[in-house]
């Protein structure tokens, strides 16, 4: 069964949830793109890789789905923008724009999720 949040940004924003106990992420389709949401760890989790096996999971998903690339935000003012964005370029995201407060970034989904 879906936790209540997951059953909330569904219907709200069509958005899904893959969560574990020490984190989530939230992801919806936009062909061609498997936009990436929100991807929280619980802080003894971070800098472990731990994100990246949730985005891996996004990927799988985006595969079965016929996808072939991610895209993601991250908002310059928000605390732990910084952390984000390295989290991000070192997954493999490429920044596309910035603008408005915001970096946006793009990944071609490859044969090997995290490469």
């Amino acid at each position: 069964m879906s936790s209540l949040y997951a059953q909330y940004v569904n219907e709200r924003e069509g958005s899904r949830l893959i969560e574990e106990p020490w984190g989530f992420v939230e992801f919806r389709a936009e062909p061609p793109f498997m936009r990436i949401e929100a991807v929280f760890t619980l802080p003894q989790y971070r800098r472990t890789k731990r994100a990246w096996d949730l985005c891996d999971r996004v990927v799988e998903v985006a595969r079965e789905e016929g996808l072939t690339h991610l895209w993601t935000q991250v908002w310059v003012n928000y605390q732990g923008a910084n952390e984000s964005l390295s989290a991000c370029l070192a997954y493999g995201f490429r920044v596309q724009i910035a603008e408005g407060g915001r970096i946006i970034l793009t990944k071609e989904i490859t044969e090997a999720a995290n490469g």
